[in-house]
Formats: structure tokens, sequence, C-alpha cells
């Protein structure tokens, strides 16, 4: 059973939500340097983030070939962190267009769902490290939610469904907050995956590759990245 209409969870009540989420994190004591950002968000992505060169109208790609997820070396720092935060979030929606299946336990998700789950995360994550999370703009949520399971998730109703996006955006925002507080007082960022989870999504990449999947590149003249070319 659906919500009665008056109950819906709207796009900037969701939001608000979100950044209710984000602003109950501990922070560090100290503001972290854009240096120390970058290698928090590196600290929790499930890919290996480097940097290199590119045209200045990219921000970053993501190379299912070699597993890794570049950002633009050229762009200001606080440019290559926006483009982390997408990338390190939208990484098993592209899996899912890829190989349709994806890695963790999203795998029973399709890829529409997929892009809820990571708008809400990019949204999470840019609301704790203050920048702007406007390109995250869950166009079509209200639809989505009020649409019927599909008959492979029939659990998936609209209550499970705004709970995925608080509980998965939740997790994000902690996953950072504890690598930040760890780079803050001067230790090394912990190796949150395991080699379970780092196995199932080596496995996603090569069926990318036996699916010759595209590199994604991302522009400032493409505000959700080319994800959904």
């Amino acid at each position: 059973m659906g919500r009665k209409p008056a109950e819906h969870l709207t796009i900037d009540k969701l939001k608000n939500l979100l950044t209710q989420i984000a602003q109950k994190q501990e922070k560090p004591q100290s503001e972290l340097s854009l240096g120390q950002q970058k290698a928090a968000l590196s600290s929790i992505s499930r890919l290996p983030i480097e940097y290199e060169e590119m045209p200045r109208s990219e921000s970053s790609r993501f190379d299912k070939k070699a597993g890794i997820i570049y950002i633009n070396s050229i762009r200001p720092e606080k440019s290559q962190i926006k483009a982390i935060v997408h990338e390190i979030c939208f990484v098993e929606y592209k899996l899912a267009l890829a190989t349709n299946k994806t890695p963790r336990k999203l795998s029973a998700l399709d890829s529409q769902s997929l892009r809820y789950v990571a708008e809400a995360k990019g949204f999470a994550l840019s609301a704790y490290l203050g920048i702007s999370g406007s390109e995250y703009k869950l166009t079509g949520l209200s639809n989505w939610l009020m649409q019927k399971p599909l008959r492979e998730m029939p659990e998936m109703t609209y209550e499970k469904k705004v709970d995925l996006l608080l509980s998965e955006a939740t997790a994000s925002v902690k996953a950072i907050s504890g690598q930040a507080i760890q780079i803050n007082i001067g230790q090394p960022p912990s190796d949150l995956h395991s080699k379970t989870e780092k196995a199932v999504l080596n496995k996603a990449l090569e069926e990318a590759r036996a699916r010759k999947m595209s590199i994604y590149r991302a522009s400032d003249d493409e505000p959700d990245l080319g994800i959904d070319k």
C-alpha cells in the first residue's frame, strides 16, 4: 500500500532530510584542507582514484578497463572534490548499466533505483562537505516512489524505497565523517572495503569490459556527468 498523497516525500523534503543527516554527523575539530577532503573521499571510494590532465571541459572519467576513476588534475581543487563525490556515488549505477548487475547489497535494485540512491548519497555528502549539491536534482522522485514494486522486487514498497535512500545516504556520510576525523588528527585513513566486496566489484568490472562499456566522461556541460548516455 502506498502512502496518501499528503504524506508523499517531495524532493525538497528529501533534501531537507539529507541535509539533517549530514549536519548530525560529527565533524573534525578543525576544518579540513581541500587536500584532506580529497583524501577522505578517496578512502571511502570502492575504486582507486587517480589524477591526470584532461581538457578543461572535462572534470573526470571512469575507465572500466583499468577499474579506475580519473579526476582532471588541472581543474581547481573544489571542482575536483565535486567530481570525486559524483564518481564514487555513481559507480554502482554505471556498472548496472554496463552489466545488468550491481555489486554489494544493492544487487537486487534496478538501474533507476540505483540512480536515486546515488543522487541521495551525492547530495548528502555534498552537504557534509559544505559544497553545492545542485546537480543532484532527484527529478522524477515522486513517480519512482509511487511505482508499483517490480515483480522481481516485491519488497520494494514506497516505505522501503524511502528507507533505502536515507540509510544509504547515512552510511556514506558516516563513512566520510569517520575518515575525516582520522585524517584530521594525523592518522591514516582506514580501508573500509572487505576483500569480498572488492572481488565482487572486480567481477562486475570484468563483465563491463566484456560488454564493451564505454568510458564515462564528465564535463561542465553535462550536469549528470554523462551517466545516462
